[in-house]
């Protein structure tokens, strides 16, 4: 039974197709919406994942971002005007 189960697992393992993920950070993005065409152009720019928006006058946007890219992009979002960036 064991290495019926083995075999069963091995199986599974070699026909299906390892998927890779890119590991996410969350941040909390607040500024004005005057600057709303600057940020998104960073947010897709980076391959970020928008999570929840709030656009108002004062907008809010919290967004996944890459590992990968999370010290470029937050370098280029701390360099626009009255952005306020938090980690959730």
């Amino acid at each position: 039974m064991i290495n019926a189960y083995k075999m069963a697992a091995s199986f599974a393992l070699q026909l299906n197709p390892v998927i890779k993920k890119p590991v996410l950070i969350n941040y909390r993005l607040q500024f004005d919406y005057t600057i709303l065409n600057d940020v998104m152009r960073i947010i897709k720019k980076n391959d970020c994942v928008i999570l929840r928006q709030e656009l108002q006058l004062f907008c809010m946007i919290e967004a996944s971002i890459p590992r990968s890219q999370l010290e470029l992009c937050i370098l280029q979002l701390k360099s626009l005007k009255s952005m306020e960036l938090s980690a959730i």
